[in-house]
């Protein structure tokens, strides 16, 4: 329900009909005070002057850079889109190489955001290497995880397969342990 009391609802419900005949002339009334108002505007009334805005320091020697990190960050942002489509029409190896190169291309564009744009230049003077040393650091991690998952899958599967020999062996052989001993 609305809170509000117009011409013709109260609280968002209609008035009876003599409420509103009643406020007629109350509404005429301030029709016509509305309307001598705006006859009086004149148009420099309409358009407020405003004070001076002083722009902060620093940010006109800043600009370059946030404008190059964010170019930057957009074209790298592309090639990942690019390599995530890539991925998805491909098959096998090379989508994998896709999806390594969609992730090195997002945490490159986040990179380029976090040293060109986010942090201070006196902070971090030399924001493409920054950027690029984070990337890389970024994509070790990511790579060594993965060749961890391949190592420890590559291991369950050499198990799986020596558990299966082992079974197999014990099956065709009449032989028991006590036998062979």
């Amino acid at each position: 329900m609305s809170n509000r009391e117009t011409f013709l609802f109260y609280k968002g419900i209609a008035k009876p009909l003599k409420l509103v005949w009643r406020r007629k002339r109350e509404l005429i009334t301030s029709w016509r005070a509305g309307a001598r108002r705006f006859r009086a505007l004149r148009l420099k009334d309409l358009i407020p002057k405003r004070a001076p805005v002083e722009i902060p320091l620093g940010i006109a020697d800043r600009m370059p850079r946030v404008v190059r990190a964010t170019r930057l960050t957009l074209v790298a942002f592309a090639m990942g889109l690019v390599s995530v489509g890539l991925s998805v029409i491909t098959t096998r190896g090379w989508q994998v190489g896709y999806q390594y190169a969609a992730a090195a291309a997002f945490v490159l564009a986040w990179q380029a955001i976090r040293f060109g744009v986010w942090k201070d230049p006196s902070e971090e003077k030399h924001w493409v290497r920054g950027t690029l040393i984070g990337t890389a650091k970024a994509m070790g991690l990511l790579l060594s995880v993965a060749l961890a998952g391949a190592l420890l899958s590559q291991l369950s599967d050499a198990v799986d397969k020596a558990s299966e020999t082992a079974q197999a062996l014990q099956a065709a052989s009449p032989l028991t342990i006590a036998d062979r001993l």
